[in-house]
């Protein structure tokens, strides 16, 4: 189970959820909540996995890779160049190893999809795409809100398990609206709406800077043990990776009309935001 410190000035806003508890995963997700799963983790060649380095060129300029088996092309796609790269420059033609990746893949793409279907069986998702980051962040990043291609008019659902020998250490701090309302004048947000992508972008910005060197804001600290799996609506929540190597990371993209309650969705928390901010602004 997830290690976690709550701070105590920060709303709490992280939760270990039980599979009998599944049914609460949809509400807890469209508040922003981290939602850690007690019984569930993901079956994978750690050691293997961990052991995969890429070439020094390659890393410089990619760490993050849609990684989709044929069994699953029909989700996005077969990305015959990403899988000619791994043959090729990654396991040097290593044919026996680079089958064994091919099969992890597979397996723990596989799992991730199986348990976004079992914990949110009403989002209808049109889109499943897994991504591998071989990144390796031992000063972690800043706190930032994610900038979501497609978030004016669809939800995205994020899927993360830590695949790591080690651990990975995540942060939470506050919801999207803490941090609008904080900086809606100052950053002239009202320019971006409707543009919810172009929003968050100017919101990370203004609240955290585009630094790497961390802010001092509060926040509560989470790590996670290999194989362990979390779950986050990344676009309405600030959050930080502190330290972590390789993860995967399940994006599944699914209509906001799908949502228990439609006004948390992104579009409608920046309408509700306007709408509040530009009352205070008239008085």
């Amino acid at each position: 189970m997830p290690q976690v410190v709550i701070h105590p000035d920060v709303p709490l806003n992280v939760v270990i959820l039980s599979h009998g508890e599944r049914h609460l995963a949809p509400s807890y997700f469209e508040r922003g909540w981290l939602i850690c799963l007690k019984d569930v983790r993901i079956e994978a060649d750690f050691r293997f996995l961990s052991a995969i380095r890429l070439p020094r060129d390659v890393r410089r300029g990619h760490v993050k890779f849609m990684l989709t088996h044929e069994d699953h092309a029909a989700f996005d796609g077969k990305r015959k160049e990403t899988w000619a790269l791994f043959r090729q420059r990654v396991f040097d033609q290593r044919m026996s190893d680079y089958f064994r990746f091919v099969d992890q893949v597979r397996s723990v793409n596989e799992q991730l999809h199986t348990i976004a279907s079992t914990y949110f069986p009403r989002y209808r998702f049109q889109r499943k795409r897994v991504c591998w980051k071989f990144e390796e962040i031992p000063e972690g990043q800043n706190l930032h809100i994610d900038n979501i291609d497609g978030c004016e008019r669809q939800g995205q659902l994020r899927v993360f398990t830590n695949l790591s020998t080690g651990l990975r250490k995540w942060s939470m701090a506050q919801h999207l609206s803490v941090y609008a309302r904080r900086h809606y004048a100052s950053a002239g947000l009202d320019r971006f709406v409707r543009q919810p992508f172009a929003f968050n972008n100017a919101l990370t910005e203004a609240a955290f800077g585009y630094s790497h060197q961390s802010v001092p804001d509060p926040r509560h600290l989470v790590d996670f043990e290999p194989g362990e799996v979390w779950i986050v609506n990344s676009a309405v929540v600030a959050h930080q990776v502190r330290y972590g190597t390789l993860l995967a990371l399940d994006l599944l993209e699914f209509p906001y009309e799908d949502y228990e309650d439609p006004s948390r969705a992104l579009p409608a928390i920046l309408a509700d935001l306007e709408a509040a901010c530009g009352r205070q602004a008239a008085v």
